[in-house]
């Protein structure tokens, strides 16, 4: 929030950019009065990366597949915690997003983090968690995990053995971790043109790609227009989750 104030008010020229995530769009959502707003004080440049989530579990739940976790769950509501990064984190909405597609009562657990949670995870604490691939692939491939499922509308290129919740039967389940480029508003249109054509060019070099598909990321390379209606589409399926899941600001 603070970078963004920071972005927000500066010269216009193309010289300040941010680089946005899901948490701006969730944060203009869960702080109504919150400044600045992504959507209202920013010019989009382009998507520049994108990736899933996935669901894990440890060796307490005995299952591999959505089905089997599905199962269990309904079999003893509430007694499946899950960790997040934080409430009103991404990682905590994409579970409440999945409670309520699944129909299951699962014990939400915030972390201050990403890293405590999986730590919380691998150590017992809770049994499920639903984390960016690109920072659980490594304990996924040394076996500490359990993947269920991503959350992605195609499999990911990671983890091309594994099931996507929507393949898997759970419509409209799609939770994706994204990076775009913006500038402050007001930026004039050439410029924009310009960042965006450079940007795009770098995002579909080879080198890059094979980079970023290591890092569990698939490149972007949307037009500004493309980008903003993109953004639209993530601040109503985030605010919907929040009205689900009941998240205030801690």
């Amino acid at each position: 929030m603070i970078g963004a104030e920071i972005a927000a008010k500066s010269p216009p020229d193309g010289y300040t950019l941010i680089m946005t995530t899901p948490s701006q769009v969730i944060n203009a959502n869960l702080h109504k009065n919150m400044s600045p707003d992504l959507l209202a004080e920013f010019a989009p440049i382009t998507l520049a990366t994108s990736g899933q989530f996935v669901l894990m579990v440890n060796s307490s739940v005995q299952a591999k597949t959505p089905a089997q976790f599905i199962q269990i769950a309904k079999a003893k509501p509430g007694a499946i915690a899950y960790a997040s990064a934080g409430q009103g984190n991404v990682t905590h909405l994409a579970g409440e997003l999945f409670k309520h597609a699944a129909g299951v009562d699962l014990l939400h657990v915030p972390f201050k983090g990403s890293g405590p949670g999986l730590i919380g995870l691998m150590g017992g604490q809770v049994q499920a968690m639903f984390a960016n691939m690109a920072a659980a692939i490594s304990h996924i491939r040394a076996g500490k995990v359990q993947a269920i499922a991503s959350t992605g509308v195609k499999r990911a290129g990671v983890t091309p053995d594994l099931p996507t919740f929507v393949e898997s039967g759970l419509a409209g389940y799609e939770v994706t971790s994204w990076f775009g480029l913006c500038a402050p508003k007001g930026t004039p249109r050439d410029v924009i043109a310009r960042l965006n054509a450079a940007t795009v060019k770098l995002l579909r070099s080879p080198d890059l790609a094979e980079r970023l598909s290591r890092d569990a990321l698939d490149p972007g390379g949307s037009a500004p227009g493309e980008f903003a209606a993109y953004l639209q589409g993530e601040s109503k399926k985030w605010a919907r989750a929040i009205q689900i899941a009941g998240a205030k600001p801690e």
